[in-house]
């Protein structure tokens, strides 16, 4: 089953990255210091406002933050999709469970870019959602890594394929075979480091937002700025 095979590559990646790192270098990630580093806690909160007293920060009960020109991870998102199908399908497509109300999925490789400004996003940036896998839950909290899968695989009532993950040492074990895993991901799908992916991007977005200012003859707002489109 796809889903027990993820588990297992979750877990065993460090061997894999182990024959790999000897061939793929890893280089210290560069940032711009407008660019948020990946915090190192496997759940952590995303607003200085108390997620008590806020209005949900969109419908769906979790939105999974994927690149979508990663073939691991669309596969992962795919699996997810086929998954909330089939649960529309099983309840005859009750309102309160189709294949549009549970998780929700925003490309960081999206045609028309991603939008770091969106509150739906709760404030993970590119380069975040590069190096681990993100997903942001409807009160402005944020997951990533192992977390993630775990959270989405309970939405789709299949948790127990990652229940085992809960138990002490498997959980660390996990977290730190897909850590190792996300240091090579962009090696291994795409072919290129993630440091080179992030600079690429950035560097686009700065170059879009030059343009508009050339063509404009004046300033772009600041919500231009973060809404620029992604030239491919």
């Amino acid at each position: 089953m796809q889903h027990y095979l993820l588990l297992l590559f979750t877990i065993l990646s460090p061997l894999s990255n182990a024959l790999l790192s000897s061939s793929i270098p890893v280089a210290r990630l560069v940032v711009r210091s407008r660019r948020t580093a990946v915090k190192p806690s496997r759940r952590h909160s995303s607003s200085n406002k108390n997620a008590n007293e806020q209005e949900p920060l969109f419908p769906e009960k979790l939105n999974i933050i994927y690149d979508s020109k990663c073939s691991v991870c669309q596969w992962e998102v795919d699996y997810l999709k086929q998954r909330m199908q089939e649960l529309a399908e099983y309840s005859n497509n009750n309102s309160s469970c189709n294949s549009h109300s549970l998780i929700r999925f925003t490309d960081l490789e999206a045609p028309d870019g991603y939008n770091e400004s969106d509150p739906a996003n709760g404030g993970v940036t590119y380069t975040m959602g590069m190096t681990s896998f993100h997903a942001v839950k409807p009160d402005g909290e944020i997951l990533h890594g192992v977390p993630v899968f775990v959270e989405a695989y309970d939405i789709v009532d299949q948790g127990w394929i990652w229940e085992v993950t809960k138990w002490p040492f498997v959980g660390t074990l996990a977290s730190w075979g897909y850590g190792m895993f996300a240091k090579v991901r962009t090696q291994l799908t795409r072919g290129s480091s993630v440091e080179r992916l992030i600079e690429d991007h950035y560097t686009r977005r700065d170059e879009m937002i030059a343009m508009k200012k050339n063509d404009g003859g004046g300033k772009v707002c600041e919500p231009c700025d973060h809404q620029s489109k992604i030239l491919h």
